[in-house]
């Protein structure tokens, strides 16, 4: 039998993806059957009750370059907050940036609607989609 052998980028993507799914898992079960206004600030609200609830550490409006400030950062997890829709490029350039920062390993979008894929990766980095149809439902 051989013994596998995995680059330490190899543990690191696995790592930054479970530490993800783990996330996006909390927000997924706490959002179910909600229906949230249009308003990124009771979204906000909702995403860090998760983490209160939970003591999971996060910090809000994580600074993680002059330009650029995603809305929670637990761990190295970025956690993008989105209600309004935006272009998928102007979507993928936003986390890109942040995927670009040494501080962020992976990254959660929660939104009521997604890029063409549930999973995909930037610049080596998971990105998760936590769609949530019930933001802008009241």
């Amino acid at each position: 039998m051989t013994d596998l052998i995995f680059s330490p980028e190899a543990i690191q993507y696995a790592q930054a993806l479970a530490s993800a799914e783990r996330i996006a898992l909390m927000i997924r079960g706490h959002l179910a059957g909600k229906a949230i206004p249009l308003q990124e600030s009771t979204l906000s609200a909702e995403v860090e009750h998760v983490f209160m609830a939970t003591a999971t550490p996060y910090r809000r409006e994580a600074v993680l370059s002059d330009a650029d400030r995603v809305d929670f950062l637990v761990g190295t997890i970025a956690v993008e907050l989105k209600v309004r829709r935006i272009s998928d490029g102007d979507l993928d350039d936003q986390l890109g940036r942040y995927a670009e920062s040494r501080q962020v390993s992976g990254l959660v979008l929660v939104a009521p609607w997604g890029p063409r894929l549930p999973r995909y990766v930037i610049y080596g980095k998971p990105v998760l989609l936590c769609i949530h149809p019930g933001i802008g439902r009241l």
